[in-house]
């Protein structure tokens, strides 16, 4: 039903912005509201056809709000789905008190949303202001939501069919092949299929359904390591884009622990061990090859007394915040939250790092990535000095000296990266600064 007004009440700006987005895609007009008093107000203004209400805000309440709600003539019988993490623990005294429509845990995948959406707008429509509310983001898409829609309509309907099919033996069956299609055609109906939808929605989270995903073209990875930190969710986000693959953990909406998979070894925590002297090569590679398997690389270095546990720490912290800075920069990747999932990593870190000090920082860096890209789009890039690099007046730093050390016109940046041990931010903006100052040149290929 694209069009419909739909008012978001909640005083979580990132889930405002999640939820418009989720809704301008799908065809809907978002209408958000930062508390309940604003929620009121532009419920009169609008007359919304239906409203998604967060329960716990500042000024009036979810609950202060639909009593508030009931009592206006006009507004009385707008349907209200409320939204919280603690859904389990309210909802049937909530829905006691006041009439609810339904009732959604955060986080939640579009996917759930639009499907219980769709569900209690299935009721007839409510007459409608001539007044439309501009969509705040518009979107491409190849199809429309109602193609999409029609198109898996369908594919359900047949996954259905044939499995009912190849479970009748044929020498049994007392009805035909194309009577249990028709049968299937005129019995598998949309609002059956949002039935069931709405049933799959109310399943618990811990059974491993991912109850957040999506790509990050739409919504961005920071709002939605901020979303799930304003709700306090404990479980994993998974990136992926292309052959580049992350987890971050939370623990009660702090980050615990982050890790990466990938061709660049950039993130392994031997890197941060090496960079921090804390171990010699010999001896990292020592103690991999030994033979303990099911024990942490970090828990045996500390057990060993070669680090102390607050050695480990102080890299298992770098190592995860720079995880995060580098998927902070995929504009292409997919992701999931699947809430309760934790590691042995995660578990045994529990680093409880505060995501708004980390995505400002990341933010930054982001910043910065697109000047420095500008002039640095391939770390295979070779370099050379020029005459200003002998000038003993340069006043470099320990760090900018040991790049420009390693400029000889043979290494590439991404061999100065692994023998610097440094992070590719630091190495990067380092070359940056150094091509600005014309202290090196790149070498044409």
């Amino acid at each position: 039903m694209p069009g419909e007004k739909i008012l978001i009440v909640d005083d979580c700006e990132t889930v405002r912005q999640v939820i418009s987005d989720i809704l301008t895609e799908a065809g809907f007009n978002p209408i958000p509201a930062s508390d309940g008093a604003e929620g009121i107000e532009l419920a009169q203004s609008y007359i919304p056809d239906l409203i998604l209400l967060d329960f716990i805000m500042p000024k009036i309440n979810g609950l202060r709000f639909c009593q508030m709600l009931r009592k206006i003539e006009n507004l009385k019988n707008i349907p209200v789905i409320l939204m919280s993490v603690k859904a389990t623990s309210i909802g049937d005294k909530f829905t006691k008190i006041v009439d609810v429509a339904d009732i959604i845990s955060k986080p939640f995948s579009p996917d759930i949303l639009l499907a219980v959406i769709n569900h209690k707008l299935g009721k007839p429509k409510k007459e409608k202001l001539t007044k439309d509310i501009p969509s705040p983001i518009k979107k491409e898409s190849i199809e429309s939501p109602v193609e999409e829609s029609q198109k898996a309509f369908k594919d359900i309907k047949q996954i259905i069919s044939n499995a009912l099919l190849s479970r009748i033996p044929e020498e049994t069956s007392k009805i035909t092949k194309n009577e249990l299609l028709k049968f299937c055609d005129e019995t598998i109906t949309m609002d059956l299929l949002m039935e069931l939808s709405y049933l799959i929605a109310r399943i618990n989270p811990i059974s491993g359904i991912a109850s957040l995903a999506g790509m990050t073209s739409a919504i961005s990875i920071g709002d939605i390591i901020q979303l799930l930190a304003q709700s306090s969710q404990t479980g994993m986000l998974k990136i992926i884009e292309e052959n580049k693959y992350a987890q971050v953990y939370f623990k009660d909406g702090k980050i615990s622990f982050a890790r990466f998979w990938g061709e660049s070894e950039e993130f392994l925590l031997g890197r941060y061990l090496l960079k921090e002297e804390l171990i010699t090569l010999e001896t990292l590679e020592r103690i991999i090859k030994s033979p303990s398997p099911k024990t942490l690389l970090g828990e045996r270095l500390v057990r060993s007394g070669l680090i102390t546990r607050e050695d480990l720490k102080k890299v298992l912290e770098e190592q995860t915040a720079e995880v995060i800075y580098e998927i902070l920069r995929w504009q292409k990747a997919s992701y999931s939250f699947h809430p309760e999932i934790q590691s042995d990593e995660a578990i045994a870190s529990d680093l409880r790092l505060d995501t708004s000090e980390i995505l400002m920082e990341g933010l930054r860096r982001i910043d910065e990535w697109r000047l420095i890209e500008k002039e640095i789009n391939d770390f295979n890039i070779r370099l050379e000095k020029t005459p200003l690099a002998f000038d003993p007046s340069l006043g470099l730093s320990p760090q900018e000296s040991l790049v420009l050390d390693l400029i000889d016109g043979t290494r590439s940046i991404k061999d100065i990266i692994k023998e610097t041990l440094m992070a590719s931010f630091d190495v990067s903006k380092i070359v940056y600064e150094l091509l600005s100052m014309k202290i090196v040149k790149k070498i044409k290929e």
